[in-house]
């Protein structure tokens, strides 16, 4: 519902997912360990409220590419392009937390 004449109207859902809030789960979950781009995904998908859509590109990559990566690929197949993770048994570890 929208009341477009009331400017004081609280809102529900925002443009933009709460990515911040996505990292935090995510690096509470795996922080120190290593493990796979599938077990990210489910628990992306089971156990938040975000889509398997959301993680890759808005935190996966920035943590590995960040100057103090928090995230670093586990013997990286040849060719693979870094911030990319098409293939779901692709090994990762999680580091200390970066920045980005």
């Amino acid at each position: 519902f929208s009341d477009a004449t009331d400017p004081n109207q609280l809102v529900l859902f925002g443009n933009e997912p709460q990515f911040d809030v996505l990292r935090s789960l995510i690096l509470d979950r795996f922080q120190g360990q290593e493990t796979t781009i599938a077990e990210i995904e489910k628990l992306v998908v089971t156990e938040t409220a975000f889509r398997e859509t959301h993680y890759k590109k808005r935190i996966l990559k920035p943590l590995e590419l960040s100057q103090s990566p928090g995230l670093v690929v586990v013997d990286p197949p040849a060719g693979r392009k870094p911030g990319t993770y098409g293939d779901s048994s692709l090994r990762v570890r999680f580091t200390q937390p970066s920045l980005f």
